[in-house]
């Protein structure tokens, strides 16, 4: 898209933001479970959690993108 109609912002989605903290937290979590050696509760509802989130983001991302492509093309 910067190639082809110049310098844009694409600001992060609350969804975005919410996989970050969710990913961040589950390799904190793992990596305290492996310190402990014991697998802390709710360890899997975070994996899952965190998957379903960047899943989310991932689509609303490559909606938005697909979204400002479709926009520029029209503007051509």
């Amino acid at each position: 898209i910067n190639l082809t109609v110049g310098r844009r912002l694409y600001p992060p989605s609350m969804a975005g933001k919410l996989t970050t903290v969710s990913q961040l937290a589950l390799i904190m979590a793992v990596l305290v479970s492996n310190l402990v050696q014991y697998p802390l509760p709710g360890l899997s509802v975070l994996f899952f959690a965190t998957l379903a989130l960047t899943l989310i983001s991932g689509l609303h991302y490559m909606a938005r993108g697909m979204r400002l492509i479709g926009q520029n093309s029209e503007v051509r």
